[in-house]
């Protein structure tokens, strides 16, 4: 799930991207041109989910969720991305 996880993702809300490195250390996500280090905190792969714990500015760590939303057929995914009290829509900018 890290690897399908993993690149660039656009913001459906609002302007930008998000990349997403899950797959090599270390570990990090860049939204809105700042880098937040990351560690994987727990994969449920029933729910499609990854739970992240990252580093924020103020130097506290914060729970952050990925989890995968499927398409009718399964073929594709958007990912809701939640953070910080908020959750928004990301979908592929394709592979980095």
């Amino acid at each position: 799930m890290e690897t399908q996880l993993s690149g660039s993702w656009k913001r459906v809300q609002g302007d930008g991207t998000v990349e997403i490195n899950l797959e090599k250390s270390p570990l990090s996500l860049v939204f809105d041109g700042k880098t937040y280090p990351a560690t994987i905190d727990k994969v449920d792969k029933g729910k499609n989910s990854v739970h992240l714990k990252v580093t924020t500015d103020n130097g506290t760590s914060e729970e952050w969720i990925l989890h995968q939303v499927w398409n009718d057929n399964g073929s594709t995914f958007k990912l809701a991305f939640r953070h910080n009290g908020t959750q928004e829509t990301l979908v592929s900018a394709g592979k980095s």
